[in-house]
């Protein structure tokens, strides 16, 4: 058995938070929101105290990475990963990351496209900006040296983090390539341990990579809704999606069939995150509605445990509010929200309370 005990909550930012990570110390972690900021969290004394606050975005954030215990990746709306300094809050360098020219049908350029005809630009989307794809994901390489991105120009890119040269002529020398084989974008990326790369995407498939092919070497069907999250087991031979299908999958890394689908939510519940929790024989799924579901694999028809409760939007129209985000490191587990809230879970090894709510 496994339980799982809020031990802290704390509102976090002013919106939703779609980006976490935890250090694999478990002493502190990071966020990522809409409200363009970084911050980073104490862990240790369940207190929800932020140490550091990290800004420099122009537009929404919807990654960060921790690399060591001073530098933190984060990348967003504004088509730029930015590396910054945690002793000093300040950037260390940043990257801007190409738009695909190929990629005529993406998000972005049908908006922009759409509102020029109109005569009504968006303000959001500047002009000096356009030609930089909105980074929905990021997974960093074992040595640090790459990152791997997932792009509303339904693009995934290997982009190099060394700092960019001063005086190098090429407008994007980071870029080491991309790969345009999605039908939508690619909202969640991950690595294997052979350092193979997954995707995810609104065209509802799950492909895996080898970066020096133009195809990929598997493709992952079974999805009937766009793809958002993905979680690569520690077993190394299988991998969870997540979906707005409202289901999760797990997937053989090797033949690329799935192997086990779990019915998430009956209802409208969208599976915005996913992540192994305990040693491969538990997962947690976060929803649209609020909740994070344990299940156990080896029973996996109903939710072992069910973690928070449903509340009330963080604007006007927006009933609900969601589980953006899930990180686990060890026995921590954090959650984002839709209205800018963090939660702290303690993991522990058993529990009675099957089937509970804990609030």
């Amino acid at each position: 058995m496994v339980g799982c005990q809020i031990v802290s909550e704390w509102n976090a930012h002013t919106a939703p938070v779609w980006g976490l990570d935890i250090a694999k110390s478990g002493d502190y972690a990071v966020s990522a929101a809409w409200d363009s900021s970084i911050r980073i969290w104490d862990l240790k004394g369940h207190t929800g105290t932020a140490t550091k606050e990290l800004k420099g975005h122009t537009g929404q954030v919807y990654a960060t990475r921790i690399i060591d215990n001073q530098s933190i990746l984060s990348a967003g709306e504004d088509g730029t990963i930015r590396c910054w300094d945690t002793d000093n809050s300040s950037i260390k360098y940043s990257i801007d990351v190409q738009f695909d020219p190929e990629s005529a049908n993406s998000a972005k350029v049908q908006k922009r496209a759409a509102q020029e005809a109109e005569g009504e630009p968006d303000t959001r989307i500047k002009l000096e900006l356009s030609n930089r794809p909105t980074i929905y994901s990021m997974s960093v390489s074992k040595d640090s040296k790459y990152v791997i991105l997932g792009c509303d120009d339904y693009s995934v890119k290997q982009v190099s983090l060394n700092a960019p040269e001063e005086g190098n002529p090429a407008p994007y020398p980071n870029l080491l390539t991309s790969k345009l084989r999605h039908k939508g974008a690619v909202y969640c990326t991950a690595l294997t341990d052979e350092e193979r790369v997954i995707s995810g995407s609104g065209d509802n498939k799950v492909f895996m990579w080898d970066m020096s092919r133009d195809e990929p070497v598997l493709e992952m069907l079974g999805h009937e809704a766009s793809v958002h999250c993905i979680d690569v087991m520690a077993n190394g031979r299988s991998l969870l999606t997540g979906s707005f299908d409202h289901t999760v999958q797990r997937w053989d890394t090797l033949s690329g069939s799935s192997v086990q689908k779990l019915v998430v939510s009956d209802k409208d519940a969208n599976v915005n995150a996913v992540a192994e929790v305990s040693g491969g024989i538990f997962i947690a799924a976060g929803t649209s509605d609020g909740l994070v579901r344990v299940f156990d694999l080896r029973k996996a028809e109903v939710p072992l445990l069910i973690i928070g409760e449903k509340r009330s939007g963080w604007e006007v129209g927006q009933d609900i509010v969601s589980v953006c985000a899930v990180a686990v490191q060890g026995k921590s587990m954090i959650c984002g929200y839709s209205d800018g809230q963090i939660k702290q879970i303690q993991v522990s090894a058993a529990s009675k309370r099957k089937g509970c709510i804990i609030s």
